[in-house]
């Protein structure tokens, strides 16, 4: 039985995808601002201000002044906010992963919506969905979730003098999947082996795809193009597709649509794109 306990992206490489080079373009405008303050016993800290951003079709990896890590996938934005005390990110929208350097005397806190993802020791991959559907997916370490109205202060507390059994929120072990729905959390399970390589295939510039309906494909597939594809016949919408796909590769995709799955495309213009059945006639 596989063990998924150790499980690290760096242990989820693709043999297959050994001769495919992934780019991580560093992002133009990563702005960082340090600025002083005086607490009122005089001592003085220092805060780091950080925006992370990659727009359509882009991702990155940035170094943190903490020696944490943060890759970020196509369209997305992170806010980055380090005190003496403590280091929070806010992920506005898109999908990043962590690799969170230990520091007992500053919690590394994510939020996002409505929700707070604390960092016990991790690395950890979430995705902002929309602003009620978010997807955390723990690699290495725990995640604690908490909701995010609760004062970070009070959370830091939390953290450095209760238990994990006595933190207020749900703790996310290595190996798992938790999502949340219309904001409502639901319960975490276990991912296989080939789960935890579609999630995170990604951060190799590819797109795993295990039997998904054609058009949930296409709509992640449009995440890193301006491209939109429209389906004309309905029999196509519960085509099942599996295979590797380059992320930005719209060309590769639809040659493999055409071989594959007998689908014809016609571009519209540059940023649509119509697919059928080759073997119908389109009215």
């Amino acid at each position: 039985m596989a063990r998924y306990n150790n499980v690290t992206p760096r242990f989820i490489k693709y043999t297959m995808l050994a001769s495919l080079a992934f780019i991580l373009i560093i992002a133009s405008n990563l702005v960082n601002n340090i600025t002083t303050f005086t607490q009122n016993d005089n001592e003085q800290q220092f805060a780091e201000v950080s925006t992370l951003q990659t727009s359509i079709g882009q991702q990155a990896r940035f170094s943190l002044s903490d020696g944490s890590r943060v890759k970020l996938n196509t369209n997305s934005l992170v806010e980055v906010s380090f005190s003496k005390k403590m280091r929070l990110l806010t992920l506005i929208k898109g999908e990043a992963s962590f690799d969170v350097t230990k520091d007992k005397s500053r919690p590394f806190m994510v939020r996002v919506g409505e929700r707070s993802f604390t960092a016990l020791g991790t690395i950890f991959n979430i995705e902002k969905k929309s602003n009620k559907d978010i997807e955390l997916v723990v690699t290495e370490g725990r995640v604690l979730i908490s909701e995010s109205y609760q004062p970070i202060d009070q959370l830091v507390k939390q953290q450095t003098r209760l238990t994990t059994e006595r933190l207020p929120g749900v703790v996310i072990a290595s190996g798992e999947i938790a999502t949340i729905e219309n904001s409502a959390y639901t319960a975490n399970k276990r991912m296989s082996f080939e789960q935890i390589q579609r999630v995170l295939a990604w951060q190799q510039g590819m797109l795993v795809f295990n039997g998904q309906p054609l058009d949930e494909a296409l709509t992640e597939v449009s995440r890193y193009t301006t491209i939109k594809f429209e389906i004309i016949d309905s029999k196509l919408t519960q085509t099942k597709v599996s295979g590797y796909f380059k992320a930005n590769d719209i060309d590769g995709l639809l040659e493999s649509l055409k071989n594959n799955f007998n689908v014809q495309f016609e571009k519209v213009n540059n940023n649509i794109i119509r697919l059928s059945l080759s073997n119908e006639k389109n009215h």
